[in-house]
C-alpha cells in the first residue's frame, strides 16, 4: 500500500473519532465535506487513483473508529464510588495517584483511587472503585506523594452542569480523564509515603532549580524543563505567558522533548546507529517518566522513537504520514484525546512546522540570513496553523505571540538546557544543581522580563469571541489549498502589481474568521444576569457597548466572566458599575483587569464596608486615568439609545436600568424599611422587571412597579417568599435553580437555555 493510502487511512481514522463529537446538522456537513475533500483532493494532487476496494476501506476504518472511540468513552462501573454520591462527611480511603498541584482557588488537588468507603459512624466500610477529583487545604497535601495511601474525610458529591454561559464543563473533563465524582476533603490521615519514586528525581530537581534560583525564578526553571502539569507555577507567571502567547514554553511538548533528543544525541554522536536508538529511546522514556503522559509530550516522545527507528534502518522519514500515523496510535491509547485541545494544538503546530518554515522563508523572508529566517519562520507556520482552532476553542489570541516567540526561543534553548543540567545535578548532589541554577537565574529573570514588557503593550491578547465550525472548516481549507496546490503559491497580476495568490487566500481566511462575529456584536442587544452566589451580575451587550454590573468574588469572576468575555469577543466594558463593594459582591474587578479587558468608565456606591481588595482595583483604575463616579440618586446615565441608568436612591442602591423596550428595577439586598422608602417615588420606580438579591419583598412595593416577573440573585431561594410573589402573579426566576438568566429584545426573561435552545430550534 502506497503512502497515499496509508495517509488516507489514517485521516479516516481522525474523522471518525472526530465524528463522535459531532451533534448538530453544521457539524456533520462542514465533517461531510472534509471527508469527501481530502482524499479526492490529495488524489487531484499526485495525479492518481484508488481502487474501489481501498475507498471502501476508508470508510471501514472511518466507521471503526467511531465506534471504537464510543466504546472507550469512560463509563462508571457498578462499583464505581461516583454511585455512591453524594455523601455529606464521608469517610474514604484509598490511594493517591498523582502530585498534589495547587488550583486557582489556592487549594491542593489531586486524583485518588478509593478503596473502602464509609458513610457515616454507623455504617461499616464497604468496597469502591473508580477515581476522584480529590481538593484539600494545602496544609493536608503537603507531603503527600504517588502511591501513598491516605483517609479522607469529607464531602463526595457529583459535578454540577454548567450553570452560566461558556463556562467550564467540569463533569465533561472528569468523564474525559475517567472520573464521575469528586470529594471536597475536610480531613486527612496519611501513611507513609512509598520508599521510591519518580516523584523524589522530579522533587530534587526542582528543589535544586528553588533553592537556586528562588522563587519564581526556579520554578519556572523547573516548569520549562518538566512541564507545568509536573510543578507549581504561580498563577500570576502562568498567565503572563499564556497572556502573550507562550502557554507552549510551559508545557512540555515538541520543543522540550527535541532539545533533550537533540542534546543526547550530540552527546553520543560516535556511537553505532543500534547504541544510539537505545540511548534516545531510553532518554525520551525516562523524559516521559519525569513530566507524566500528556497528549503533546507522547506526540513528540512516539515521533522522536519513529525517528530513531528510521535512522537505525536507514530509512528516510515521510514527516506528514510519520505526524498523522502518531496520532492515530495515541488516539489508541486513549481516544478521548481527540477533543483535548492541548492534543489538537501540539498536532497543528507541527504540521505547521513541517510543511510551511521551508515555504516562509523561500518565498517571503528570502534574502534574509537563514537562521533569522527560520526564527521567524517557525513562530510564523505555528500560528497560522494554529489560530483557527485558538478562535474556534478558546475565542482570542495574542497579538504579539510571534514577536513573543521570536525574541525569547533562543532564552528557552540556554534556560531548558541549563534546567536539564542543574536538575541532573541536583538529583546526584543538591547543592552542585543550585549553584548551577544561580547561575541561571539571571536568564530567568530576562525572560520574564520580556514577557511582562510584551504583555504590558497595548491590546496584547484580543478577545475576538468564538468562532463556528464552518468558519474553521474554511480557513483550514484555504491553508491546505495554499499547502497543496502551486497555483496558489504563484503570482497574480493586479493593476500593475505581482501579488502572491497566498495572499488573497490569507484575506480570505481573516474576513471569514473576523467578521461574521464583528457584524454580529455590532448588532446584538442582550441581557445576561449569571449565577454567581449571592452576587448579583449583569453583562448589557448593546450592539458594541458592554455594561457590566458587580463581577462576584474573584474565583465567580475568574471561572464566570473571564470565560465569557473571551468567548463573545469583549475586550472593552464602555461602563462597570458596582452597587456594593463587599468582598462576596466586587473583589473581581481587579481579575478582570489582570485578564487583559479594559474600563472605559466605572460608577460605584461608595460602600463602606469597602475591601482591601477593591481599593486596590480603585488605585489601579486611576492609575489608568478613570475616576470613579458615584452612585448617587438623580444621576442618570446614558450609555446610548438602548441602554439608560438612572439612581433612584443610595445607599444602597436602587436602580431602574431601561434596556431597548425593557424597564428594570434592581433593588439588590434592600431590606423592608427601605423598600418602604422607594414608595415615595411610585412614578420612577415603574418596571416590568424586577431583580433582586433574594431577600423578601414588600407587596406593596411590588404592586407599585407592576413587575409581572422577578429575577432573584442567590443559590437558594426560599419557598415561602417564591410562593408569595407567585400568588401575586409574578413571574419568578431564580439563578440557583435555573442558572443564568437572560432577556432578548424578541423574548420575554427566561433562562438561557431555553433561549438558546429556541435559538438552535428557529
Amino acid at each position: 500500500m502506497n503512502e497515499l493510502a496509508v495517509l488516507g487511512l489514517t485521516l479516516s481514522f481522525l474523522l471518525g473519532s472526530l465524528a463522535t463529537g459531532i451533534s448538530n446538522l453544521e457539524g456533520v456537513i462542514c465533517l461531510g465535506l472534509v471527508g469527501v475533500a481530502l482524499p479526492i483532493g490529495l488524489l487531484l494532487l499526485q495525479g492518481k487513483s484508488f481502487k474501489p476496494w481501498i475507498w471502501g476501506l476508508f470508510l471501514l476504518v472511518a466507521v471503526g473508529s467511531y465506534f471504537y472511540t464510543d466504546f472507550r468513552t469512560p463509563q462508571p462501573s457498578p462499583t464505581d464510588i461516583a454511585q455512591k454520591a453524594p455523601i455529606l462527611g464521608a469517610t474514604i480511603t484509598g490511594k493517591v495517584l498523582d502530585t498534589p498541584r495547587l488550583t486557582r482557588s489556592g487549594k491542593a488537588r489531586f486524583i485518588f483511587a478509593p478503596q473502602t468507603l464509609t458513610k457515616d459512624k454507623n455504617s461499616p466500610p464497604e468496597s469502591v472503585g473508580g477515581k476522584l477529583y480529590t481538593t484539600t487545604s494545602v496544609n493536608m497535601a503537603t507531603g503527600i506523594r504517588p502511591g501513598q495511601i491516605v483517609k479522607i474525610k469529607g464531602n463526595l458529591y457529583k459535578p454540577s452542569p454548567p450553570k452560566n454561559p461558556n463556562q467550564f464543563d467540569f463533569g465533561t473533563y472528569l468523564q474525559r480523564n475517567g472520573m464521575f465524582a469528586g470529594l471536597a476533603g475536610r480531613n486527612l490521615e496519611a501513611e507513609s509515603p512509598p520508599p521510591w519514586g519518580v516523584w523524589q528525581i522530579r522533587d530534587r530537581m526542582t528543589k535544586a532549580h528553588v533553592m537556586g534560583a528562588g522563587m519564581p525564578e526556579g520554578a519556572l526553571l523547573s516548569s520549562l524543563v518538566l512541564g507545568s502539569r509536573a510543578v507549581d507555577l504561580p498563577v500570576a507567571v502562568k498567565d503572563e505567558f499564556v497572556r502573550v502567547g507562550l502557554a507552549h514554553a510551559l508545557a512540555a511538548s515538541g520543543f522540550h522533548v527535541s532539545m533533550v533528543l537533540s542534546f543526547v544525541l550530540i552527546l553520543f554522536q560516535g556511537v553505532s546507529p543500534r547504541q544510539k536508538f537505545i540511548i534516545g529511546t531510553s532518554a525520551l522514556l525516562g523524559y516521559l517518566t519525569l513530566t507524566g503522559i500528556s497528549p503533546s509530550v507522547l506526540r513528540a516522545v512516539v515521533m522522536g522513537i519513529g525517528l530513531l527507528v528510521g535512522e537505525l534502518l536507514d530509512r528516510k522519514g515521510r514527516p506528514v504520514t510519520g505526524l498523522a500515523l502518531a496520532a492515530v496510535l495515541l488516539l489508541l491509547f486513549n481516544p478521548l484525546w481527540i477533543w483535548d485541545l492541548g492534543f489538537q494544538f501540539s498536532f497543528l503546530a507541527t504540521l505547521g512546522l513541517q510543511v510551511s518554515v521551508n515555504a516562509i522563508c523561500n518565498r517571503t523572508l528570502a534574502g534574509m540570513p537563514p537562521l533569522l529566517a527560520t526564527a521567524i519562520a517557525v513562530p510564523q507556520a505555528a500560528f497560522i496553523w494554529t489560530l483557527p482552532l485558538q478562535l474556534y476553542g478558546i475565542g482570542g489570541f495574542s497579538a504579539y505571540s510571534i514577536l513573543a516567540n521570536i525574541i525569547t526561543s533562543p532564552i528557552f534553548i540556554l534556560l531548558i538546557l541549563g534546567g536539564i543540567v542543574s536538575g541532573i545535578l541536583g538529583v546526584i548532589y543538591l547543592p552542585a544543581g543550585a549553584v548551577l541554577a544561580w547561575f541561571v537565574k539571571p536568564v530567568a529573570l530576562l525572560v520574564m522580563t520580556i514577557v511582562t514588557t510584551i504583555g504590558d503593550l497595548p491590546g496584547n491578547f484580543r478577545n475576538t469571541g468564538t468562532i463556528e465550525l464552518w468558519q474553521m472548516t474554511i480557513a483550514y481549507g484555504l491553508i491546505l489549498l495554499v499547502w497543496l496546490y502551486p497555483w496558489w503559491q504563484m503570482q497574480q497580476q493586479f493593476q500593475g502589481f505581482k501579488v502572491p495568490r497566498w495572499i488573497l487566500a490569507g484575506l480570505i481566511a481573516t474576513a471569514v474568521l473576523f467578521l461574521p462575529q464583528a457584524i454580529q456584536r455590532s448588532r446584538t442587544l442582550q441581557a445576561t444576569i449569571f449565577e454567581s452566589g449571592r452576587a448579583p451580575v449583569m453583562i448589557i451587550q448593546s450592539k458594541g457597548k458592554n455594561i457590566l454590573i458587580n463581577t462576584g468574588n474573584k474565583s465567580q469572576a475568574n471561572f464566570n466572566l473571564v470565560n465569557f468575555f473571551q468567548k463573545e469577543g469583549i475586550s472593552r466594558l464602555d461602563y462597570g458599575i458596582a452597587t456594593q463593594t463587599t468582598p462576596d459582591i466586587s473583589e473581581g474587578w481587579g481579575t478582570l483587569l489582570a485578564s487583559g479587558v479594559k474600563i472605559g468608565n466605572f460608577a460605584d456606591a461608595k460602600d463602606l464596608s469597602i475591601s482591601q481588595i477593591y481599593q486596590q482595583f480603585v488605585r489601579d483604575l486611576s492609575q489608568s486615568g478613570i475616576t470613579p463616579l458615584s452612585l448617587e440618586p438623580g444621576k442618570a446615565i446614558s450609555i446610548d439609545s438602548n441602554v439608560t441608568i438612572d439612581v433612584i436612591q443610595s445607599p444602597p442602591p436602587a436602580i431602574v436600568l431601561t434596556i431597548g423596550d425593557s424597564r428594570w428595577l434592581f433593588i439588590g439586598d434592600m431590606d423592608l424599611k427601605q423598600q418602604r422608602q422607594l414608595l415615595g417615588q411610585k412614578d420612577k420606580i415603574k418596571a416590568s422587571i424586577l431583580w433582586w438579591s433574594g431577600g423578601e419583598i414588600l407587596p406593596e412595593l411590588l404592586k407599585a412597579t407592576g413587575a409581572k416577573t422577578a429575577v432573584a440573585s442567590i443559590p437558594t431561594l426560599n419557598p415561602k417568599v417564591q410562593e408569595g410573589l407567585e400568588k401575586l402573579g409574578v413571574n419568578v426566576l431564580s439563578t440557583g435553580r435555573e442558572g443564568a438568566i437572560g432577556w432578548r429584545p424578541d423574548s420575554e426573561v427566561l433562562p438561557l437555555r431555553e433561549i438558546d435552545n429556541n435559538s438552535t430550534a428557529l
